[in-house]
């Protein structure tokens, strides 16, 4: 079921600009899965924020300079929420279309790293 259906939105309905920022929300828990168990320092396994800088860089810092292809997705799924949360943004049925296929990309993109890794596929966001 898709995010907007699951919280009966509708074509010209603020929903979908929610159903967005969860759809956001949900990649941050695939990205942050990813981060605990990559192969990168202990300091970039668990971020505190979204945008943080050295000694302490937020997801996007670290997606953008050690996973650029889960970056770009996760980028359009971040950039989309900020704008409906602080900019006030609409979104139609077509953005969120193009947003939940960036989302069904960027889990493709984390599966198989989560597998290699030896996560339980039931623990996989």
């Amino acid at each position: 079921m898709s995010a907007s259906k699951a919280i009966g939105a509708t074509a010209g309905d603020d929903t979908l600009g929610w159903a967005a920022v969860a759809l956001f929300y949900s990649a941050v828990h695939i990205a942050h899965a990813v981060l605990a168990v990559a192969d990168i320092p202990e300091r970039y396994r668990h971020p505190e924020n979204h945008q943080g800088t050295e000694p302490h860089p937020g997801t996007n810092i670290i997606l953008r300079t050690r996973f650029l292809v889960g970056w770009e997705f996760y980028q359009s799924l971040f950039s989309e929420s900020v704008a409906v949360r602080y900019e006030g943004r609409r979104v139609d049925q077509e953005a969120l279309n193009h947003l939940r296929d960036d989302y069904a990309v960027l889990r493709a993109w984390a599966r198989p790293i989560l597998e290699s890794r030896g996560v339980p596929r039931k623990d996989w966001p």
